[in-house]
């Protein structure tokens, strides 16, 4: 059980829990030896063996990654078969966060984050990564002094596009992603590249300057309908 005070592999310490979501938690550590405070990503439910190797991937594909728009990861391991991964300390609010309380973002600044997140998503697509879920809450806004720079996070379901994993759980039919923000090709179940990252991230826009999802509906059936046979409303209505 992970709790405040715990040593993680002999290097960092536990201080408190700062996120939780259906794959695991997130704490604030301190890295005993640089004194240094870090954010250690635990993946704590449903231990297949197929889900740590895609957790793993994870923190291999971040850690090669070198772009200031990219959550920057500094290790991997496995503490009490939890994996773990460990990341640079943000502090500021997810994209998800800032529309739930603001509605919707201006114009001029979402010019800036645009530019951010596609400068992000450039380095990702040249490695041949594809990040897959790329919706508000993986949209950081870290703060930098009086700047707020955006930080891209959780290549949760990425995987290197050179190389077909066959442990990808996609096979099963489990559907990896949030529907609303998926591409055609993926709400199909069908192979993706970088494009469909484009895809999520037109979705992304829209609903960032006008407040409204382009594709909705009351389930999964029906949005994943939309996305695949139905125009948005334009924006400027």
């Amino acid at each position: 059980e992970l709790s405040a005070g715990s040593n993680v592999a002999g290097r960092y310490r536990l201080e408190r829990q700062i996120a939780r979501g259906g794959m695991g938690s997130v704490w604030l550590a301190t890295h005993l030896q640089l004194d240094a405070p870090v954010a250690i990503k635990f993946m704590t439910t449903n231990l297949e063996p197929s889900l740590i190797a895609r957790f793993e991937r994870e923190a291999k594909a971040c850690a090669r990654l070198n772009s200031p728009h990219i959550v920057k990861v500094s290790d991997f391991g496995v503490e009490n078969d939890a994996p773990f991964m460990v990341m640079e300390l943000l502090s500021g609010e997810d994209l998800g966060a800032r529309l739930k309380r603001d509605i919707s973002v201006p114009l001029d600044r979402l010019a800036v984050m645009a530019d951010q997140i596609g400068r992000g998503l450039s380095v990702a697509h040249e490695a041949g990564i594809v990040h897959r879920d790329l919706k508000p809450a993986n949209v950081f806004l870290a703060r930098a002094g009086r700047e707020e720079v955006v930080k891209l996070l959780d290549f949760g379901v990425a995987r290197e596009t050179e190389q077909r994993m066959v442990d990808d759980l996609t096979t099963s039919g489990v559907i990896l992603g949030s529907p609303h923000h998926m591409s055609p090709e993926q709400a199909a179940g069908e192979p993706v590249d970088g494009r469909s990252d484009l895809w999520s991230f037109g979705v992304l826009l829209y609903q960032s300057l006008t407040g409204r999802r382009p594709f909705d509906g009351p389930n999964l059936t029906s949005i994943l309908l939309a996305i695949t046979s139905r125009s948005p409303t334009p924006w400027r209505s």
